[in-house]
């Protein structure tokens, strides 16, 4: 057999001499080992399926070696800014798209993209360093009369903010009760809110500030209104329709809701201020509120 390589020769004789030994023998699957299992996959990918995976498929592994998990599938979604039509991040939250996409590992990005294979933008929102904070009332904190809402800004291309009410703990939806407001606060008065327009109960406050590249951030307290019913408006309870922000540059933000309530706009915008004198009950008047500062405990 010189010539011959062992698959042209040694291996039909091999063959033929198995057929002919087993020709009598019952057909057999082998015993599958207690360590092998089956999964279903996403049929692309190989990996765990994700909730947008468009077909999947079963695959045998090694129960020390399962496939990796669906946060490694090609299928995603993507959180865009559609301000800038890039990745959202921390500070681009106010006009956000999930957008499925079909992502590749970075060295096939070139090679999808070639093939009309949309992937997501690499870049991510440039705003940065945007802060809001209410430090005025404190939350959690009971509230009447006129209140005074104080807090401070960090913006470094200031648009615009606006104070909000939700009614409720979590509210779904706010509406505006002052606002746009285009002057950066760092730390100070940023307006005051007569709490008798409202009827009595829990209230969310928010802060709203938008920078001039869609940047966008806000923080949240929450207090009760706990008026003395003589003290209570006839224009009570409120409704929240729900309020859009869009960042503007100047003049009225489109789509906000506004309630008619006491407001006055910020005064100071300084490191510092010095909060008025609470006014002194008339003793003759007997429907005069108590005496009572803006904040009184305890909170809810």
């Amino acid at each position: 057999m010189d010539g011959v390589d062992g698959l042209t020769g040694a291996g039909h004789i091999w063959h033929d001499f198995m057929e002919a030994a087993h020709q009598n023998l019952p057909v057999r699957d082998f015993p599958r080992p207690a360590s092998i299992m089956e999964m279903e996959v996403c049929a692309d990918s190989g990996t765990l399926p994700s909730e947008l995976c468009p077909q999947t498929r079963l695959e045998i592994f090694y129960n020390q070696q399962p496939p990796l998990g669906p946060d490694h599938d090609f299928h995603q979604y993507v959180e865009i800014d559609l301000n800038t039509n890039l990745r959202v991040n921390k500070y681009c939250r106010g006009n956000v798209e999930l957008r499925p996409y079909r992502i590749f590992p970075p060295e096939a990005r070139a090679w999808a993209i070639a093939h009309n294979i949309e992937q997501p933008p690499t870049q991510s929102c440039p705003s940065r360093d945007l802060a809001a904070s209410i430090t005025r009332p404190i939350d959690n904190v009971s509230v009447r009369g006129t209140v005074d809402i104080e807090g401070a800004i960090v913006a470094p291309k200031i648009s615009y903010y606006e104070l909000e009410l939700g009614q409720g703990t979590n509210p779904q939806s706010f509406i505006t009760i002052q606002g746009p407001n285009y002057q950066l606060v760092r730390r100070g008065l940023l307006g005051t809110f007569d709490t008798t327009q409202i009827a009595n109960g829990p209230y969310t406050l928010r802060l709203v500030v938008s920078d001039q590249i869609g940047g966008f951030t806000d923080d949240r307290i929450r207090i009760l209104v706990d008026n003395p019913t003589e003290a209570i408006s006839p224009q009570a309870p409120i409704t929240t329709p729900p309020a859009t922000h869009t960042p503007v540059s100047s003049g009225p933000v489109a789509g906000t809701a506004t309630i008619t309530v006491t407001v006055s706009p910020a005064a100071i915008t300084s490191d510092t201020f010095e909060a008025p004198p609470p006014a002194t009950p008339d003793p003759d008047d007997p429907f005069a509120p108590a005496s009572i500062p803006p904040q009184v405990g305890p909170g809810f």
